[in-house]
């Protein structure tokens, strides 16, 4: 996964939440690859599992990540933010 990371992040909390931040990342992975035979309370848990997520985002300074990594981009410029991006994987 990449992410868009806030030059002047916490690193010991992102660190904290990778863990989570990879699980629910792979969920929602997981939940694009069978839209089409998702019930209602799949379309509910992969809610709450996408605002787990923002709310991991947020707490940890990324800007952005997969789903709107060119946007994160675009806000980054826009907003004079210096940033870099990583790659972590869960291996």
């Amino acid at each position: 996964m990449k992410l868009l990371i806030d030059n002047d992040c916490n690193v010991e909390l992102f660190l904290k939440y990778k863990e989570q931040i990879l699980l629910l990342n792979d969920e929602m992975i997981d939940f694009t690859k069978n839209l089409l035979n998702q019930t209602n309370e799949d379309i509910a848990r992969i809610e709450k599992i996408k605002n787990q997520l923002s709310e991991f985002i947020q707490m940890t300074d990324v800007i952005g990540f997969p789903f709107n990594m060119k946007d994160a981009e675009l806000y980054a410029i826009d907003h004079n933010i210096q940033y870099h991006v990583i790659e972590i994987s869960d291996e």
